[in-house]
């Protein structure tokens, strides 16, 4: 019987992040997948953390790129839920965080990272939802938080913000958009927003869209449009990809496969 298989690529960062040549393929063991991959620096070390399931429950690993960019074995972080994925990584104030997908707990839980890179404690509940996966920036000395919420994980958008990361959190706007879910990173280029998102649209994994957004705080008024797109043909034997990252010397995609 044949069975989805999701692995993590990874290639220099040689200034395009959207540059899926040369890419090296890490597959996780059979029984295995490893999906939504982050990448970390610290001390001269480049981390990537990611969600890693056996097909019953996800927990969050990370593993330690090594020179030839395959992994180091994974080891297991946090396992804090009925399945956690997605483990966005944000500083803040000179501390580390992570905020896990625990949607199918009905909460956004922010972690601190108290010894780096394996020791994790429990901080706050942010939101008392069930969420899709979630990503927090800083723009203008506010924090936005964004986000899916239900009835629809892939496509109702959500968009929170507050003064502090620790809250409270307030909602700017709520609405139905195709392909809204997150796949990646929120980051700000040349005074714009972007964000990674999921095409969900005929199928969960369908590929990856990076969206530029507008945001109107006063008025409560958010768009976006479509500025580049990845399908899954970057792999002879791809089904699906959801997920990119990249700092300046790495960038990481998922993509998933048959077995």
């Amino acid at each position: 019987m044949t069975k989805n298989q999701w692995f993590i690529s990874i290639k220099k960062h040689e200034g395009d992040p959207f540059d899926l040549s040369n890419l090296k393929h890490n597959y996780p063991p059979e029984g295995m997948y490893w999906a939504d991959p982050f990448l970390w620096q610290q001390d001269g070390i480049d981390y990537v953390f990611y969600e890693l399931y056996d097909y019953k429950k996800g927990v969050l690993a990370y593993s330690i790129i090594n020179e030839d960019m395959s992994f180091s074995e994974p080891k297991v972080i946090m396992d804090c839920a009925p399945h956690l994925s997605y483990p966005f990584l944000f500083e803040d104030n000179g501390t580390l965080y992570m905020i896990p997908e625990s949607g199918q707990a009905h909460h956004v839980a922010l972690h601190k990272c108290v010894s780096f890179p394996d020791k994790w404690e429990f901080d706050k509940i942010l939101v008392n939802c069930q969420t899709g996966d979630n990503n927090i920036i800083v723009d203008k000395g506010r924090y936005f938080m964004f986000t899916t919420v239900q009835p629809n994980l892939r496509h109702e958008l959500c968009i929170l913000t507050s003064e502090s990361l620790h809250g409270p959190w307030y909602g700017v706007t709520q609405a139905n958009i195709d392909n809204s879910r997150s796949g990646g990173k929120v980051w700000k280029k040349d005074g714009i927003l972007y964000r990674a998102c999921q095409i969900g649209k005929g199928g969960y994994g369908k590929g990856i869209q990076i969206k530029a957004t507008s945001l109107d705080l006063e008025n409560k008024r958010y768009g976006e449009k479509v500025v580049h797109e990845i399908k899954p043909n970057w792999h002879p034997d791809l089904t699906g990809t959801h997920h990119i990252d990249w700092n300046d010397k790495y960038m990481v995609i998922d993509g998933k496969r048959k077995i």
